[in-house]
């Protein structure tokens, strides 16, 4: 399976997982379109569907705009960079990283303005909180 096909399977898992919290929520996977090629010839692309950098948003009455970039790649300071481009209005919202290690557990980074700070990790479907 290619990490396109492993990716986009990860962010659907966390779209059913928050709607399991009674979230609603945006999917923004990768589509597919064709284009003609400098030749003529039509071919298929992979287009990222990106929203100011995350995957995913979810809303939920009384609770913060989540948005989330969903990650199969330990670069945490790429993600960073990208996050940094944004004026995300904090008071208004949360910005997460979710990482999916090799071990199949997903830490859960949140960003703060200034990093990405560990705030949980997800073990077999179970949230464990890390924050005090």
């Amino acid at each position: 399976m290619s990490k396109r096909k492993i990716g986009n399977k990860f962010q659907t898992w966390i779209e059913k997982y928050l709607r399991k919290l009674s979230y609603d929520v945006v999917n923004f996977k990768t589509v597919s379109k064709m284009i003609p090629s400098a030749t003529g010839k039509m071919i298929w692309i992979s287009q990222r569907q990106d929203f100011f950098g995350c995957d995913l948003a979810a809303i939920k009455p009384n609770e913060k705009i989540l948005f989330i970039q969903a990650s199969l790649s330990q670069n945490i300071g790429k993600r960073l960079k990208e996050f940094q481009k944004y004026g995300f209005p904090l008071k208004n919202c949360k910005v997460q990283l979710w990482l999916k290690r090799p071990d199949n557990s997903i830490a859960i980074k949140e960003y703060n303005g200034e990093a990405l700070v560990d705030i949980g990790k997800i073990i077999r479907s179970k949230f464990y909180s890390l924050e005090e």
